[in-house]
Parts: structure tokens; C-alpha cells; sequence
């Protein structure tokens, strides 16, 4: 498990407050935001590093099962990524992915020039093969997690709130600091470990490609 607090601060002066009336609204605001932001990265930082145990990861032996006739690509990937969780027996729903390799997804062609990404889009989601597809830049470059979100525990113990107070000579420069802050317990149960799948994409594609 892991406890983390989550704390965003910014400096106002009391000019400004005092002069633009939405001004501590807009400052809580904005600092609620960078907290859930901030919250978003702790569950990569959590699932990548935190778990121990940790999560699933793919190695050579992952060719073996799913041996190709052409040079891998991001689907293949994803494909083989989902059939390894469900051989632990969990039902994997979300994919996380970097914004460039969401990117490449929609751009990946064939030689004619034809879109070749099997995706399902709906007005509120992207899916593929059944996964939601989430691009954030939490997640690193090249790297993907693939899970079942559900299984990934989040208690927030201390709810998110926004004071404001002064330090160290703020008082006699009339500034006011703001704290945005809350704080998160993470865990994953051990028999759901398995449920979690991180990886390299390109790496585990050259896997896949070495065993065709």
C-alpha cells in the first residue's frame, strides 16, 4: 500500500484579491486541479513503483505464446498484453498510454496509406478490443499499463480543501499563500497483483517479432 499527501501552493497578493472579486474562487480553483493531476500521476507512480510484489511484466517468454508472421505493431502489442492478464484470470478494461504513442496509434498506416487502428470510438471514450484507452502524460514515452482499473484501491482520507495563510514576511509584502492539499492511501489487494500489466512497447514488440 501507499499513503501520499498531494499539495499544490501558489502566491496571491492582497491587491488582487481584494481588486478582482473571482480571483480566491479562480486560485481554488486552479489548485483543486493541479491536485487531481497530481492524484493521476501518484496511480502510475503507485503501479509502477509502489506494488510489491509488483505488477505483471513481459519478457521474452512472451513471444513464445504469441508468435507473428510480420514485424509487431502497437496493436499486436496490446493484443498479447491482453490475453496475459486474462491467463492470470482478470479482465483487463483500461489501457494507459503517453499522448505521442496515442498519437502514433491514430497515425500507423499501411503501405497503401490506409488507417490500420482497430478502434471503437463513442462520444465519451476510445476503445480497443473491449479496453478503454486512456492517453496521459503520466506514463512515460514508450511505456503502456494495461489493467483492470477496478481492481486499484483509492481511499482519499483527508479531503481535498484549499487554505490560505501567510509565511515567513508575506504579512508585510501583502502576499497570501494558497494550499490546495488532500491526502491518498493506494493499494492492491495480492491476488490482484496479476491484474496489472506494464510495459515497453517497442521492446515488447521486438519480442513478438524475434519469435516469427
Amino acid at each position: 500500500s501507499s499513503a501520499v499527501k498531494v499539495a499544490a501552493v501558489t502566491k496571491i497578493s492582497d491587491e488582487m484579491l481584494d481588486d478582482i472579486s473571482f480571483m480566491s474562487q479562480a486560485v481554488s480553483d486552479e489548485l483543486l486541479s493541479r491536485v487531481r493531476l497530481a492524484v493521476s500521476g501518484n496511480i502510475y507512480t503507485y503501479i509502477t513503483s509502489g506494488m510489491t510484489p509488483g505488477y505483471t511484466t513481459v519478457n521474452s517468454a512472451f513471444a513464445d505464446y504469441y508468435p507473428l508472421a510480420t514485424p509487431a505493431k502497437i496493436w499486436d502489442v496490446l493484443t498479447a498484453a491482453k490475453a496475459t492478464i486474462q491467463a492470470g484470470n482478470h479482465e483487463p478494461n483500461t489501457v494507459f498510454v503517453n499522448h505521442l504513442t496515442f498519437a502514433n496509434m491514430w497515425l500507423t498506416k499501411t503501405t497503401g496509406g490506409e488507417y490500420t487502428q482497430p478502434i471503437l470510438v463513442t462520444p465519451t471514450e476510445m476503445m480497443f478490443n473491449g479496453i478503454r484507452i486512456v492517453a496521459t502524460n503520466a506514463v512515460a514515452g514508450d511505456k503502456y499499463i494495461m489493467c483492470d482499473i477496478n481492481k486499484l484501491n483509492v481511499y482519499i482520507y483527508k479531503d481535498l480543501e484549499v487554505e490560505a495563510g501567510w509565511e515567513n514576511d508575506d504579512f508585510t509584502k501583502n502576499l497570501r499563500t494558497f494550499r490546495g492539499e488532500c491526502r491518498v492511501h493506494y493499494f492492491v489487494k495480492d491476488n490482484d497483483k496479476t491484474a496489472f500489466l506494464y510495459g515497453d512497447l517497442s521492446t515488447d514488440a521486438d519480442y513478438m517479432t524475434a519469435a516469427s
